[in-house]
């Protein structure tokens, strides 16, 4: 069962579109989604400056991190987005930016999608050593919890504020973006479709430290792949990833719930062009997009 706050914010937001509450078929562990709870209504988006190219609308954002910080990143849309238009967040990789999914978000948004890409808490960290990976282990893990928030309150935003559709979600994370973005998945009954592109099984690598093993263990994303459906999922793996071993790969797609699928690209860990445009029709049908 669900933590009752969980609960409880869930049927709010879902009541508030005429709905009836949503479910996830085998819903993550009380306790284990208690880790990620946060105070879910009230945050609002700002946009700054507007650039409007091909009848899309792209324009840096901000809004409140449970970190010290805000969220950064873009969000591309339409003019003027139906109301009840399709919602997708991108989560990009370790080293990378919210920049990097911006031309995906555009051909999105030309279907009349809204899609948010954000920056990461790694990426935003004053500190030096979070984001260079050298953190020592609680501060490391509650940037970890800090991302899987971030993507939340991101689906929270689109449906509030933009009258996004919450039965039209979808989240992408690529690489060390794939943890957070499956565990939000996990944990919020309206993400419709999920790609994970190119992640790891187990980003904790089975430690060996009593403490680090409690809180890194205890997110490792095939933990949470049982716990997706009814979210669809796609699955993208390289065929040459010198990054992310293809037994991760497949170790996640086996324990992922159904409906899944997994794709394989000859192709280093950056997936390549094919991966891009299958990743967008996937989406583009999965969200019923014209």
């Amino acid at each position: 069962m669900r933590s009752t706050l969980l609960v409880l914010l869930l049927v709010a937001f879902v009541a508030g579109c005429g709905g009836g509450p949503p479910a996830k078929d085998d819903p993550v562990e009380p306790e284990l989604a208690k880790r990620f709870e946060f105070p879910r209504l009230g945050a609002t988006l700002r946009e700054g400056e507007r650039t409007t190219r091909k009848g899309v609308v792209q324009a840096e954002i901000a809004y409140p991190s449970q970190g010290p910080d805000n969220v950064t990143g873009f969000i591309v849309r339409p003019p003027k987005p139906a109301k009840d238009a399709a919602g997708v967040v991108f989560m990009h990789g370790g080293g990378g930016r919210a920049s990097d999914f911006v031309g995906e978000a555009h051909l999105l948004a030309r279907r009349g999608a809204v899609a948010l890409t954000i920056d990461s808490p790694f990426t935003r960290s004053p500190d030096e050593a979070i984001r260079e990976g050298k953190a020592d282990v609680d501060p490391t893990y509650e940037t970890m919890v800090q991302n899987v928030q971030d993507l939340l309150r991101g689906l929270d935003i689109l449906v509030t504020q933009y009258g996004v559709d919450p039965d039209r979600l979808a989240v992408v994370g690529y690489s060390m973006g794939a943890q957070p973005a499956a565990l939000a998945a996990a944990l919020d009954p309206r993400v419709r479709a999920l790609v994970l592109m190119a992640g790891r099984a187990l980003p904790s690598g089975l430690p060996s430290d009593p403490h680090e093993r409690e809180l890194f263990g205890a997110i490792d994303t095939v933990d949470y792949v049982d716990n997706l459906a009814p979210t669809h999922l796609l699955l993208q793996g390289a065929e040459f990833d010198s990054v992310i071993p293809r037994s991760e790969m497949e170790m996640l797609a086996g324990a992922a719930s159904e409906p899944k699928e997994i794709r394989w690209y000859q192709s280093d860990h950056d997936l390549g062009e094919q991966a891009g445009r299958e990743r967008i029709a996937w989406l583009v049908d999965q969200l019923g997009l014209r």
